[in-house]
Order: structure tokens, then C-alpha cells, then sequence
């Protein structure tokens, strides 16, 4: 072999090195996960603290701007139709997270147990207002038994994030994501694919990357999952989503919300 051709060899071995070096760091260690802990350990105490010493009045209180969204992908204003809201006295809390870096926001997963009727789940955006506590937004669906699909659900994930750090927009929303999809982020109601492709244009920029790290996941019927978790990487909120299986089979996202 020429001393030439050795050292064209390992130029490019340097610089295949030298790329994959540069690429996006690992999704998280150990050592961010105790951060993001120690970060949100305040407002975890305060909401945890809150809903033990809350009464049933207390733990139905809407703003008058809180919406209501149901499996089927239906938005109603249920701050203003008090016919809409539940009433909380029979329930189990099954995941209380903190959102953002203060105790403002909070996100509540029930299962509400209802007498002749079925059961429910709620998932639930709470506010700390003025006036206390009170929910802006919640997510409504029967709590049927079901058959686990959580290893469809981890795959659905994984193609989330290989569309989202492979900066394809539209291949993320056009795949995952189900025509009547839902994106709130503490703003007006995002709805649809076109809308969402535009909300999500920053994904675009080759420097973003983002993992999603489930710490909850809720099996709430055959075809409804629920689920929060820690976000890593260019942005390090919180995150829930509400996966709804498709007549394909495949699991897509119905509802997005983070802080």
C-alpha cells in the first residue's frame, strides 16, 4: 500500500470519527435526570401537598376558559357549560407531575369512578391562579379494560424522535400524528396537520434535537394511551401525550401538550 493511499485512508476514518462525534449527544444520563429532579422538587412538593389537603370542592374548579377535548378528538369551552365537568368525589390519582420550572402548572392523571357508569380517565392541566388551583384543560376518555400494546407504543416513540431529530417536519406530523391532532402549549389550541407542520417549523433547524423520556404510561383502553415524561436535549420540559390507535393499527398521536 502507498503512503499515499494510507494516509487518504485515514483522513477519511478521521473525518467519519470527526462526524459522528459531532452529532447529537446522548438522550440522558443519570446525572441530568437527578438534575431535572432537584429543578422540579419544589413545585412537586407544593402540588402534592395541595391535593392532599384538597377537598372535592376544591378539586372541581375550572377557569372560564378551560376546554374539554374527548377520545374522538372533540374540543368543547367547558368553563362555560357547567354541565361538562365532573364531579370528583369517587377517584384515583394515578400521576401527579410538575411542569416547568416553577409550581404554576401541574399535569393530574385520574381514573374517576363512577357508580352504574364507567369508569373514566382524566388527564389534567392545572393552573396555580389567584384564587387557588383550578384546571384549564382536560382530557376525557372511558377507562375500559384493555390488552397492553406499551411495546407499540415505545416503537410510535421512536419514530417520533427519529423524525424530530432527523429535522423532518413533515414526515413527523404527517406520520405520527393523527388528522385531528391537538398541540397545547399554555397558548391557543393548535388543530390539524397543516397548523401543526407550521407550529413545529423551529424542529427544521439541523442544530435542534430532542428525546422524550416516558415516566408514566397509562393503558386506558384498547385504543387510548396516556402518557408524561421529561423531555432532553434543546428543550428540557415536561410533556404529555394521549396516543389513539388508528383502524391500521398504528398508534398516532391525538393530543401533544408541554411547558
Amino acid at each position: 500500500m502507498s503512503i499515499m493511499r494510507a494516509v487518504c485512508i485515514l483522513v477519511v476514518i478521521f473525518s467519519a470519527c470527526a462526524r459522528q462525534e459531532s452529532g447529537p449527544p446522548p438522550p440522558f444520563s443519570p446525572e441530568q435526570e437527578a438534575a431535572v429532579a432537584a429543578s422540579l422538587e419544589g413545585p412537586q412538593a407544593y402540588w402534592e401537598d395541595w391535593f392532599t389537603q384538597a377537598d372535592s370542592a376544591d378539586l372541581n374548579q375550572y377557569l372560564s376558559s378551560a376546554i374539554r377535548i374527548d377520545e374522538a378528538g372533540q374540543v368543547d369551552a367547558i368553563g362555560q357549560q357547567p354541565d361538562l365537568m365532573l364531579e370528583k368525589s369517587s377517584q384515583t390519582l394515578l400521576k401527579l407531575q410538575a411542569v416547568g420550572r416553577d409550581s404554576q402548572h401541574v399535569y393530574t392523571l385520574h381514573r374517576i369512578n363512577r357508580d352504574e357508569q364507567s369508569d373514566l380517565a382524566e388527564l389534567a392541566i392545572w393552573n396555580r391562579t389567584p384564587d387557588g388551583p383550578m384546571r384549564e384543560l382536560v382530557f376525557i376518555a372511558p377507562y375500559q379494560e384493555h390488552i397492553s400494546d406499551s411495546e407499540a407504543i415505545a416503537s410510535a416513540r421512536d419514530r417520533w424522535m427519529q423524525y424530530c431529530n432527523a429535522h423532518e417536519v413533515d414526515r413527523l406530523i404527517n406520520e405520527v400524528y393523527t388528522p385531528n391532532a391537538l398541540y397545547y402549549n399554555h397558548k391557543p389550541l393548535v388543530r390539524g396537520r397543516r397548523a401543526l407542520i407550521d407550529e413545529y417549523a423551529y424542529m427544521a433547524n439541523p442544530e435542534y434535537h430532542l428525546w422524550l423520556d416516558p415516566l408514566h404510561l397509562e393503558a386506558v383502553s384498547d385504543d387510548i394511551y396516556i402518557e408524561l415524561g421529561q423531555c432532553y436535549g434543546s428543550y428540557g420540559g415536561q410533556y404529555t401525550i394521549v396516543w389513539q390507535r388508528q383502524d391500521s393499527g398504528d398508534w398516532m398521536v391525538l393530543f401533544d401538550s408541554n411547558r
